[in-house]
């Protein structure tokens, strides 16, 4: 009757499969039956039952296997592994001769070693093997811990398999045909298996990739590294040495069980850190001095010298195969190492960005990274934009340096990608960032106007002034392009579709001109109303008789906002020629100037006060030759515009001051308010104090307290006794005019702003 199992039963069984093998089988007295009812023990054998064929090659089975499993048996071995005294004999191999000759013999009697074996390995060495990998392994200790590990494998699996071959090798000797391999190869295998469940898997996968990985980087020293720019390119001889010693792991690791796919998966990892490494080595440093790419090197390097040291690992690990990569595999590789090396240069893209282009090298690098692979555009994107708002779009830096930075993020982008695609992704959150600072607007227009030299460098640093915007300004301005991306054009055959992933401001992104991009920040509104401040200010404070940079200016604004919007530019403009034509005809002199020398001269802005902006009006007394030559130049300009009259703005004007000292002399350019507060010192009365001049001038007081402060810093005034708040004219600076004074000079013009 068929014995039948319950479901629980089945599967516990599926996992833990019966053992069907135990301890060797005693040499007992064979079975001969039993004695019939009625028959005394040792009476007469013609009443035995007659045994059968079967019977008889039962018992001899028993007999032949028990002599042969108690040789083989490692019930008696310690656990210093030794086979002393177990040479087989004549019955012994006579036995293994006989179940080597059975159809199922051999391989009943591995299954029954394997059993064995693990009972074995389980008492005696599975303890001694793990002793060391129950706590983490540290990095000094790594690489002893596993070269012990893998002795005891290699010791262990020596002493176990050594017997079993020796059996086998009667199958083979009597049968030509007999594979004893087929029957060995699943005791190496379960030796394997055996071995790696015994280790922690996690803590021996990391300590088996560290020292792989310790022997590769050591090939990478600098004084084993060729020089991959040379004419010999890459060579494995020098860096032959120190992987001997990887390679012997390998080796060991197959032999013993760590092999297969967990010792494939562990090299795997090991050379991917290996790439890593030699991305930051020497060879593959960015390329500042020549500015090219390394990614030539960086191809040739894993051809040449990665792949074989693969393919010899691999070998290692699978010593019935010999490992050869194909041309899509190396494919494969190389676009591994240049995704590690896009990686390693998008990590300090910004820096890289903020130094072009002595960068080009590197942002050479990342535009070939950025030709395979996919998803590496938004990844590139996503990390550069969390840089910006890491370093430099925060309060801390000032409007000036980001706008710096932006125009240096237009050159590379557009560098990288010439359809703009990018460009539109990563400056959009700088854009947005301009937009919201007060002061941006204002310090673009006055990069604008700002003086450069012939290079188109500016010629003077100021914090209200962006140099890169100032010199791209200088340059050529190409406004067909602008003009292009304001409308479509109906004519043109090669027009195409935005790409898919541009963004909803992507068209701002295609000009080929860098002030353009600026231009594209702000609202029109607001950037033309601020433009017409600055504008103001710069053309009453300029000292030119030529308004070329001024006209290109409003020319260039009219192409892109149209020329209505920039018609009280154009008025002021238009204003500062005329007075400049104006000037040329009328000559004032004061009455009673002297004929020699330099007799005092004026020359006037005539501003149509409808187009300019709010402009000041302070009113106060001015010098009596400047009232002389406002009220000549008033009469003349009255006999030349009939009908039109002045009205001055004195707050507006400058002055240039000629002062004679008893022992110097000093002369500056001054505002107008300036040169009445040291023109009231040429009285009678030599001190004032601010009170005073302020109701003598009829000035406000700021400017009053500012013209003295001037004249303080110019040591042409001082205070009369440190803190009484009254000055002089300072006629002769004392003979030890050092570091004292100066200081006096400093205490006292902010004495003076108090």
């Amino acid at each position: 009757m068929a014995s039948t199992l319950s479901p629980a039963d089945l599967a516990f069984a599926s996992i833990f499969p019966p053992t069907t093998y135990t301890t060797p089988t005693p040499e007992a007295t064979p079975q001969l039956g039993t004695l019939p009812s009625g028959e005394t023990f040792g009476g007469p054998a013609q009443n035995h039952e007659t045994y059968t064929e079967a019977d008889v090659e039962n018992i001899s089975f028993s007999i032949v296997w028990s002599r042969a499993t108690r040789w083989l048996s490692l019930s008696g071995a310690g656990p210093d592994l030794s086979r002393q005294g177990r040479e087989m004999s004549g019955e012994v191999s006579d036995a293994c001769l006989w179940l080597m000759g059975q159809p199922d013999g051999p391989q009943k009697l591995c299954d029954w070693y394997i059993n064995e074996m693990q009972r074995h390995f389980e008492e005696h060495v599975q303890g001694r093997l793990i002793r060391d990998w129950k706590d983490e392994i540290t990095c000094t200790s790594a690489e002893a811990a596993l070269r012990l590990a893998l002795d005891i494998l290699q010791i262990s699996l020596q002493y176990y398999i050594g017997p079993l071959r020796q059996v086998l090798s009667m199958a083979v000797d009597a049968d030509e045909e007999s594979d004893g391999d087929s029957v060995e190869l699943p005791f190496i295998k379960a030796f394997h298996a055996l071995a790696l469940h015994s280790f922690p898997r996690q803590r021996l996968a990391a300590t088996v990739q560290y020292i792989l990985l310790s022997g590769l980087k050591r090939a990478m020293q600098p004084d084993r590294v060729d020089n991959l720019s040379g004419a010999q390119g890459v060579s494995l001889r020098s860096i032959a040495q120190p992987l001997v010693s990887v390679y012997e792991i390998l080796g060991q690791m197959q032999e013993t069980g760590l092999g297969d796919d967990f010792g494939t998966r562990a090299f795997v990892h090991a050379m991917k850190g290996f790439i890593d490494a030699f991305i930051a080595s020497l060879p593959l440093k960015v390329d500042w001095p020549g500015r090219l790419t390394v990614v030539p090197k960086l191809r040739e390097w894993v051809t040449k010298c990665f792949v074989p040291i693969l393919e010899r690992g691999l070998d290692e690990l699978c010593s019935t195969v010999e490992t050869s990569l194909s041309p899509e595999q190396i494919s494969h590789w190389q676009t591994s190492a240049l995704d590690g090396l896009g990686r390693a240069r998008l990590t300090c893209l910004f820096e890289y960005v903020k130094l072009w282009d002595h960068s080009k090298g590197a942002i050479m690098d990342i535009k070939e990274y950025l030709r395979e692979g996919h998803g590496r555009r938004q990844y590139l994107a996503e990390t550069f934009c969390q840089q910006m708002d890491r370093r430099i779009l925060h309060a801390g830096a000032t409007t000036a340096e980001i706008l710096s930075f932006y125009l240096n993020v237009i050159h590379v982008f557009r560098f990288i990608d010439p359809k703009g695609v990018l460009l539109d992704r990563v400056a959009r959150p700088v854009r947005l960032y301009l937009r919201e600072r007060e002061d941006t607007v204002k310090i673009v227009a006055a990069s604008f106007l700002a003086d450069v030299d012939e290079a188109g460098n500016p010629l003077k640093s100021d914090a209200d002034i962006c140099g890169e915007i100032a010199t791209a300004f200088a340059g050529p301005y190409d406004d067909g392009a602008e003009q292009a991306n304001q409308r479509l054009d109906w004519d043109d055959m090669e027009w195409t579709p935005d790409p898919i992933d541009a963004g909803p401001e992507y068209s701002r992104s295609r000009s080929e001109d860098v002030v353009s991009y600026v231009l594209g920040l702000f609202n029109q509104e607001d950037f033309i109303k601020e433009l017409k401040n600055i504008l103001g200010e710069h053309l009453l404070t300029v000292k030119t008789t030529y308004y070329d940079k001024e006209i290109r200016l409003i020319e260039l604004l009219k192409n892109r906002f149209g020329q209505n919007e920039l018609q009280a530019c154009e008025v002021m403009l238009k204003d500062m020629l005329d007075s400049k034509r104006i000037n040329s005809t009328i000559r004032v002199t004061p009455p009673g100037a002297p004929t020699g020398g330099r007799p005092p001269q004026m020359h006037a802005s005539i501003l149509s006060s409808h187009f300019w902006p709010e402009l000041r009006e302070d009113a106060f007394i001015l010098h009596p030759d400047i009232s002389l030559l406002q009220a000549g130049y008033a009469a003349q300009f009255e006999r030349i515009k009939k009908m039109r009259r002045l009205k001055w703005l004195p707050a507006l004007g400058q002055v240039t001051v000629h002062i004679a000292l008893e022992d110097r002399e000093v002369e500056a350019s001054v505002h107008t308010w300036q040169a009445s507060v040291i023109a009231a010192f040429e009285g009678p009365e030599a001190e004032w104090d601010v009170s005073r001049l302020r109701e003598r001038l009829r000035m406000d007081e700021e400017l009053v307290r500012n013209g003295i402060a001037f004249w303080v810093g110019q040591r042409v005034l001082a205070e009369t006794a440190a803190g009484s708040g009254v000055f002089a004219v300072v006629e002769r600076l004392p003979s030890s005019a050092g570091a004292a004074s100066a200081q006096d000079a400093a205490a006292a013009a902010a004495s003076a702003q108090a």
